[in-house]
């Protein structure tokens, strides 16, 4: 309980024990939360997300069994308000499309620092607010570097016709 209220409830999944660690240790900053359960692959994630109800879930795209797509669709058809967050370190536009048709509200590169997934749980775990509204916010205040620059449609150069 935090100022009379229940902390809002964070699942992490990654097969990597030191990655989930470093997101626990990163995440339970802030005491209005609590990492509440923590998921080696996607079976015990869905186990996890049945039994305890997460406000949140963070989850690796890359993971034995089931990968972040599968765990994604699964958790959205347990819960399909949960905001999902997705990690990756293979992040690009087709992945991003997959990953948001699956159903993640974020997809983040673990290269933009790992410092970014409290600033969107931040957000996406503000009280009293729809994730889609939340996701709105969460694209404006941090913007996706692959939408930061938009890719130019006519090359720069143009040959000159004869």
């Amino acid at each position: 309980m935090f100022g009379g209220r229940c902390a809002r409830k964070i699942l992490i999944v990654d097969d990597s024990d030191v990655m989930r660690r470093v997101l626990k240790n990163l995440l339970e900053k802030n005491q209005e939360w609590t990492v509440n359960a923590e998921a080696i692959d996607g079976r015990d994630a869905v186990e996890k997300a049945k039994k305890l109800r997460p406000d949140l879930t963070i989850l690796d795209f890359s993971m034995p069994a089931m990968d972040g797509l599968e765990l994604a669709g699964e958790l959205k058809r347990i819960d399909p308000k949960m905001p999902i967050v997705m990690l990756t370190a293979f992040k690009n536009e087709s992945l991003n499309r997959k990953a948001y048709k699956a159903g993640v509200t974020w997809v983040l590169s673990k290269s933009e620092g790992i410092d970014r997934v409290y600033d969107f749980a931040r957000i996406l775990l503000r009280p009293h607010s729809p994730p889609a509204q939340l996701a709105t916010q969460a694209e404006v205040l941090l913007p996706n570097p692959d939408r930061a620059f938009p890719r130019r449609r006519q090359p720069i150069f143009r040959t000159k016709e004869l």
